[in-house]
């Protein structure tokens, strides 16, 4: 895999990531050690038995594995460390008997937030409790949290991380638009759910200086520039097809962008090319293919040199 694949690959994970909690979470992850671990069982909740403290287990290492994925990891972590004894001791009185226990390891969705003081503190201190766990219990034991799933990722083949993060948008010097596929994406988003109306703002900054004001990165340049040759093309299309279509999916736009505001904030790692990476994969249809990523792009650079998506430069006037 490329650099800026990879580097687009690790984005779309983020946001998969960001945006998985509880059930969700807990499928991403039986879904990468599915790919990366043949012998990899997934334990699915059985009625009142539950998953018996037991998401997935490698019954040939030992290995098992508890998942915890909670919507918010600085208000949940004191409650995954309360709990952690009892999952640990309750996987040991239920499976212990079946099989030989040989490894416990700890799945927490932390959503790269492990950075942070007082999370990493308790990250630490969950740390701690594992290792006493496992020590008198005579159990290897682990903590896997965000960074070190995105590692176990990264470690699958190309085709096994796609099925994970899904299609990686390739990088082209030059994109060509295929009419068909634009009428494909605008059928798509058009029907997204609409939010408001927004009026039309006539001013329209310098490209790249609103590429560098949004703190996009080198490799998301590359692509709006590549796109951006093609903004005659869609305004010709455009003007076949009417004012009230443009500016119908200018909303969507505009609305999906404040949409991945609302979810990727600023002080997150990442966060303008993972909003950029957010509105790609909701204007995409379900089994898109390049010509479709392409064309959607091209949209997406046209809203962006018209200043519909993503933010204005701020100039300040200096007195003479």
């Amino acid at each position: 895999m490329e650099r800026d694949d990879k580097y687009l690959a690790r984005i779309m994970f983020q946001n998969k990531i960001y945006s998985s909690d509880g059930q969700n979470f807990e499928d991403l992850f039986t879904k990468i050690m599915g790919y990366r671990h043949k012998d990899f069982r997934a334990v699915k909740p059985q009625g009142r038995l539950g998953d018996m403290k037991n998401d997935g287990y490698i019954l040939d290492n030992g290995q098992f594995y508890q998942v915890y994925g909670p919507e918010n990891i600085s208000n949940s972590i004191d409650n995954a460390i309360s709990k952690l004894e009892e999952d640990f001791d309750g996987l040991l009185n239920k499976w212990s008997d079946e099989v030989k226990i040989k490894e416990f390891h700890y799945v927490v969705n932390d959503k790269y937030k492990g950075a942070y003081v007082e999370v990493h503190k308790k990250i630490l201190k969950l740390q701690d409790i594992i290792d006493t766990l496992g020590e008198s219990r005579k159990i290897k034991t682990g903590l896997i949290v965000a960074r070190n799933l995105e590692n176990i990722l990264f470690e699958l083949n190309e085709d096994d991380i796609i099925a994970v993060v899904g299609l990686i948008p390739r990088t082209h010097s030059i994109y060509n638009v295929d009419y068909d596929c634009l009428n494909d994406v605008i059928q798509h988003i058009l029907n997204l759910p609409s939010k408001n109306y927004v009026e039309d703002d006539l001013f329209v900054p310098d490209f790249n200086k609103k590429i560098n004001f949004n703190n996009l990165s080198k490799i998301i340049e590359r692509r709006l520039d590549a796109a951006a040759i093609n903004y005659g093309d869609v305004e010709t299309y455009f003007k076949y097809q009417g004012d009230f279509l443009r500016d119908e999916i200018k909303n969507k736009f505009v609305d999906l962008y404040n949409e991945s505001k609302k979810i990727i904030k600023e002080d997150e790692e990442n966060y303008s090319d993972r909003r950029y990476m957010y509105i790609l994969d909701k204007c995409m249809p379900k089994n898109s293919n390049n010509s479709i990523q392409q064309a959607t792009e091209c949209l997406m650079a046209f809203y962006f040199e018209s200043c519909d998506i993503f933010e204005q430069p701020i100039f300040v006037e200096v007195e003479k």
